[in-house]
């Protein structure tokens, strides 16, 4: 349970940030009421008070009832929010004079530009903040169900959404046969025609009245009549959301006369043009250099992460992270700044992780079944390559996997390139990045401790560069995961994953998340 000390300090300073959240709106209200030149400024930044208080409310109820380690990491949260909050507060104030009017010679010189930056710091805070309370209510158990109100559901979308992956965690995990089965009818399926997605091996479901699909569709093999563990994957998935960087999972429908499952992902309503990773990083465009902002792919970092944390806290295993699984919903670009020769950073647009075609239970035994394909060798820690892998894959070989993607990200070079062989079908060939994996003399792919000890020098020497040290420092703790990045393995070996989730939240994500660019 938590410690004396952080379950007192922590009310005290929720009720603090509560009063301070809102004595900032109430002085927004005040610029509010000045001319629009205030108004449309700070509508942008407005505060989502409602939701931030009802978390504050929920955090300030359950902590006597959670570990340690959970409130350590949501006291050093809270203080960073309280912090951020009380900048923001200050600069607010001293905008507004005696009178209780807006000091506007102030605002436009120096308040403006100050106001933006406190309040972006706010809402990365309030990100990191709520992040943190996810997890509390994931970890907490049964302990914390109590304050998870009907109320507080309703009234934040955060929490709502997390109580829908516990239910399904907590429905897989007792065996519950009132949980939904997941099963679909095959009218469930939409009508369409299917397409592959390039370099993919998902499908997309075409409605045949616009060219942008409705849904996407990923086959997984089972060698078993039983249907509980497929169950159990779409269930689970099904738990998840846009938030969590994941497309929420519908539900699943074997395949006729095959040991094969469909599992359907409906695609959002706006029309959207999904891509892959993989296929952004061969695009010809990257010719003429790096099209996409840095913010951009900071994002598709900060996404990425977030995936990986959720997929682990619902006690999962993803075993197949490359840029082929992960999915990219475009969006439109931002236009060209007036007088400017038509070049522009684009946004990447939304990214969610998929592949889960070999994705498993974190608890289910693993088979040690690998191949000897180099281009997926790659992207596995140097235990899990090979044929007959050395060991059982478990948690830290996903944030192995996630740290080449992100160097990968980072150079924005595919590690490998498509072509067509002369029957149509994709192969896989190798570029100047990946002629650095093979031997020069033999042409075969070198020792994967030489690959490991290859990624570990290339970050060291080439990310700080594009992306700056902080990007940087994450790919090293998550290449180096295995040995010490994290801290001592066994050290995080606890029985619910708790410290290695908050490890990994605490080092990654708040690494990435404290990327200025």
């Amino acid at each position: 349970m938590a410690s004396v000390g952080t379950t007192l300090a922590i009310p005290s300073l929720v009720d603090l940030t509560i009063g301070c959240v809102h004595s900032i709106i109430s002085k927004i209200q005040t610029y509010h009421h000045t001319k629009e030149l205030y108004k449309d400024h700070l509508e942008i930044h407005d505060i989502q008070a409602g939701q931030l208080v009802i978390c504050l409310q929920f955090v300030r109820d359950a902590t006597p009832s959670l570990t340690q380690d959970l409130n350590a990491h949501l006291l050093k949260t809270l203080s960073r929010l309280n912090r951020s909050l009380e900048a923001t507060h200050a600069t607010l104030d001293r905008g507004i004079d005696k009178e209780g009017n807006v000091r506007r010679l102030w605002y436009v010189t120096l308040g403006g530009s100050a106001l933006k930056r406190d309040l972006d710091e706010v809402e990365k805070d309030q990100v990191l903040f709520q992040r943190a309370v996810q997890l509390a209510a994931l970890y907490g158990g049964p302990r914390v169900a109590p304050y998870l109100t009907e109320d507080r559901l309703r009234g934040n979308s955060a929490l709502a959404r997390v109580q829908r992956l516990r239910e399904a965690i907590q429905s897989r995990l007792n065996n519950d046969t009132k949980a939904p089965e997941m099963l679909l009818d095959r009218r469930d399926i939409p009508d369409g025609k299917r397409k592959r997605l390039p370099y993919s091996e998902a499908q997309l479901v075409m409605s045949g009245v616009s060219e942008f699909p409705t849904a996407l569709i990923e086959s997984r093999s089972q060698n078993t009549p039983d249907m509980k563990k497929i169950r159990d994957i779409a269930l689970i998935l099904g738990g998840t959301d846009v938030s969590m960087a994941m497309i929420r999972c519908r539900g699943f429908i074997p395949v006729p006369d095959t040991n094969r499952y469909e599992l359907l992902f409906p695609l959002p309503q706006n029309p959207v043009r999904p891509r892959t990773l993989r296929e952004l990083l061969l695009s010809p465009d990257n010719n003429a250099g790096v099209r996409f902002s840095l913010n951009s792919r900071v994002k598709l970092a900060q996404r990425l992460a977030t995936a990986v944390l959720f997929i682990h806290t619902a006690k999962l295993v993803h075993k197949n992270i490359r840029p082929e699984n992960i999915i990219i919903l475009e969006t439109a670009s931002a236009s060209a700044p007036d007088g400017s020769d038509g070049e522009r950073a684009l946004d990447i647009g939304d990214s969610f992780l998929m592949g889960f075609d070999f994705a498993r239970k974190e608890d289910e035994t693993s088979t040690r079944v690998g191949d000897n394909e180099w281009y997926r060798n790659i992207y596995r820690h140097p235990q899990r390559q090979g044929v007959h892998p050395e060991v059982d894959f478990n948690m830290l070989h996903d944030i192995y996997s996630l740290g080449v993607v992100l160097l990968e990200i980072a150079l924005w070079r595919s590690f490998v390139l498509i072509e067509k062989d002369v029957y149509g079908g994709l192969k896989y060939a190798g570029n100047r990045e990946a002629c650095r994996f093979f031997d020069r003399n033999t042409g075969k792919l070198k020792n994967p401790y030489e690959i490991w000890e290859l990624f570990i020098r290339r970050s060291e020497t080439v990310v700080a560069p594009a992306l700056g040290y902080k990007y940087r420092d994450t790919i090293l703790m998550c290449l180096r995961c295995l040995d010490g990045g994290f801290g001592d393995p066994a050290e995080l070996a606890d029985q619910d994953g708790v410290l290695m989730g908050l490890a990994y939240i605490e080092r990654v994500l708040m690494t990435l998340d404290e990327i200025a660019v």
